[in-house]
């Protein structure tokens, strides 16, 4: 029994979401989903809909897709680790892990901008959907000659929430000079590896082709695929590779440590 529910009420409940699932699936957004539930720290329930890649099995919950924006949340999980082991304090002036933002605060009387404002978006930076996903790539040193060049604010700090993969970019800047290390290496070490995350990473290359969701552009029967971008500057706003196995595994980390 799990929260309460007999045996029968959980698969009611399950196949409630499997409902759901099936209907946004049926819609053709997309080749492929895969999602889980996970209870008491267990993944209890999980299933994939759609192909691999066109004509390919259907995902599970050990199939890896890129997972985009979900991404930012291992950020701000690397940044909260950092805040308490005493490497940075959110309220610290972002330019003093990335020397490249003095001055960004081109509106009069603006405080600097803080590393808690670049987490809870609301820096003042203009939102930049799809021009950061086109970014993934970038390698690290364009990415510091981009900031060098003045990157300006749309709202004075703290006046509003607005969308930014930029914030989150320069939030692995923060990580990389707070922890003395890569923010991918970063990553890998201190959060994948230690919660047995080992179908997560940031590079096609590591997974086996059929262990990959493709990536696709279009609809239906006229799917497109397209190339994974690289892993680069902006990998710390949507650059990593997982599966439903290993971020049930992240979730329960979560609950845990919120319990």
């Amino acid at each position: 029994m799990i929260l309460g529910f007999s045996a029968e009420e959980r698969m009611e409940s399950f196949a409630a979401l499997d409902a759901i699932a099936e209907d946004f699936q049926s819609r053709g957004g997309q080749p492929a989903l895969a999602y889980g539930v996970v209870v008491d720290g267990r993944l209890v329930h999980a299933r994939g809909l759609g192909e691999r890649w066109v004509g390919g099995p259907v995902p599970d919950e050990r199939t890896v897709f890129r997972i985009a924006s979900m991404t930012k949340s291992f950020t701000a999980a690397g940044v909260l680790l950092l805040r308490d082991e005493g490497a940075l304090r959110l309220d610290d002036a972002a330019e003093a892990y990335v020397p490249e933002l003095a001055g960004l605060c081109a509106l009069a009387g603006s405080a600097p901008v803080t590393i808690r404002q670049l987490l809870t978006l609301t820096a003042g930076l203009p939102t930049d959907d799809p021009w950061g996903d086109r970014l993934q790539g970038q390698p690290l040193a364009e990415f510091k000659e981009f900031l060098a060049g003045g990157v300006s604010l749309a709202w004075a700090p703290r006046m509003r929430f607005e969308y930014s993969n930029l914030g989150y970019a320069i939030l692995g800047r923060v990580i990389a000079t707070a922890s003395g290390e890569d923010y991918v290496e970063f990553a890998r070490t201190r959060l994948f590896e230690p919660l047995g995350m080992t179908a997560t990473g940031f590079d096609v290359d590591e997974f086996h082709p059929d262990q990959l969701a493709r990536g696709y552009q279009g609809k239906a029967s006229a799917w497109q695929e397209l190339a994974m971008a690289p892993s680069g500057s902006f990998a710390p706003m949507g650059g990593i590779f997982s599966c439903v196995r290993d971020l049930a595994l992240y979730v329960a980390r979560g609950l845990d440590e919120c319990g």
